[in-house]
């Protein structure tokens, strides 16, 4: 692995409230998982209340500080187009094939995923945690359940109409990923916060989509903001990236990135659902868990190879859906409550995601945002 690159095991989690800032641009990507049975429990995500819609995705292994691999330059704005990998002359599916449990050495770059930011909701009523993506310059989608647990007819009192925030400054917005930029330039401010009508409330978590306005763009070559699925034009894809500031695995706290390759995903009534435990290979597990809440699912199987690469991935990303609710499952007796969120999560049978592909919540989104956010007409 090159100078740049490093290898860490949360924790310490990078990112946003963690003990460590991100400044590596790589991390191996493995799973190892546990599988207890699951209990039948609809769960929708209440982030720092109760365990909310994240990945729980990519282990990071610990290498000792001898390790050639966990050296890394301390340069602090590197090339926006530099990912770090210098393996992506080799398809992802071949690469995954010379490991034995399939992820092991393949790793994904932070750096490659600007657009995935962290959302803080600052607001002593309903204090979170969570993720959204860039979309356009001003603009961030999240969850509507980050902003508010009740249905947005019952905060307007009319039926059909938006719900405004009356405190917007409390939302925070951080790139954490965007290393090209100075650290004290990935911060934003909310100005407006948006929740869509149609949202039924966090029981049930249908249309859960907020839309958050900053007080400053992100630069568009640090931060290139992700498109829009267009409904009846692009197809939907079974194969997703799941990215956001959540609890990983059991073995990470909140508020580190990281991705998920998630399995094979089933387009289902406004949502895309799949079940964690049935992973792209026998005995993975690729699910959202606490912090996750908001994060981009991304069209495809992405690790950070540029475009310019022999498996090169197409930017700006392509957004099918937001992380959304799930089926809680069970940890076995004698776990550390530490533990207990993520195994939740990872031991869940089914996950659901707030698909884009819904004409009306195009739409709306565009809309809001005056046609500039990506794939809008």
């Amino acid at each position: 692995m090159p100078e740049g690159t490093q290898e860490v095991r949360t924790p310490p989690a990078c990112g946003p409230g963690a003990n460590a800032p991100c400044d590596d641009t790589s991390h191996a990507a493995v799973f190892a998982f546990t599988n207890p049975k699951p209990v039948k429990i609809i769960h929708l995500l209440k982030p720092n209340v109760a365990p909310s819609m994240m990945a729980a995705r990519i282990e990071r292994p610990q290498l000792s500080p001898s390790s050639p691999a966990a050296t890394h330059s301390m340069t602090p704005l590197p090339a926006p187009n530099d990912s770090g990998l210098r393996d992506c002359n080799v398809p992802l599916a071949q690469l995954r094939a010379k490991c034995a449990d399939g992820y092991s050495c393949v790793h994904y770059s932070v750096s490659q995923f600007p657009e995935t930011v962290h959302v803080k909701n600052e607001d002593p009523k309903r204090a979170a945690d969570c993720s959204g993506v860039v979309i356009g310059p001003n603009w961030i989608l999240t969850d509507a359940h980050c902003i508010t647990e009740e249905q947005t007819s019952k905060l307007t009192g009319v039926k059909g109409s938006d719900y405004v925030d009356p405190h917007p400054g409390l939302i925070a917005i951080t790139a954490a990923n965007a290393f090209s930029l100075p650290p004290d330039q990935r911060g934003r401010v909310a100005d407006k916060v948006i929740v869509y009508s149609k949202y039924s409330g966090e029981d049930t978590g249908v249309d859960d989509l907020a839309l958050v306005h900053i007080n400053a763009p992100f630069p568009a070559d640090n931060v290139p903001p992700a498109r829009l699925i267009v409904p009846d034009k692009q197809s939907f894809s079974k194969a997703a990236t799941s990215a956001g500031y959540g609890v990983t695995d059991s073995k990470t706290t909140p508020n580190g990135f990281a991705i998920a390759w998630l399995p094979p995903l089933t387009n289902d009534s406004g949502f895309l659902t799949f079940a964690p435990s049935n992973g792209i290979t026998p005995g993975d597990v690729g699910a959202f868990c606490q912090g996750d809440s908001g994060g981009a699912v991304f069209i495809g199987y992405d690790r950070g190879c540029t475009p310019a690469d022999v498996d090169g991935e197409k930017r700006p990303r392509l957004l099918e859906g937001v992380n959304g609710r799930y089926i809680l499952g069970q940890y076995p007796p004698g776990t550390p409550s530490k533990d207990r969120d993520a195994l939740q999560c990872e031991s869940s049978q089914s996950m659901s995601i707030t698909s884009l592909l819904i004409k009306d919540r195009h739409t709306w989104i565009c809309k809001i945002t005056g046609n500039s956010a990506g794939n809008c007409p």
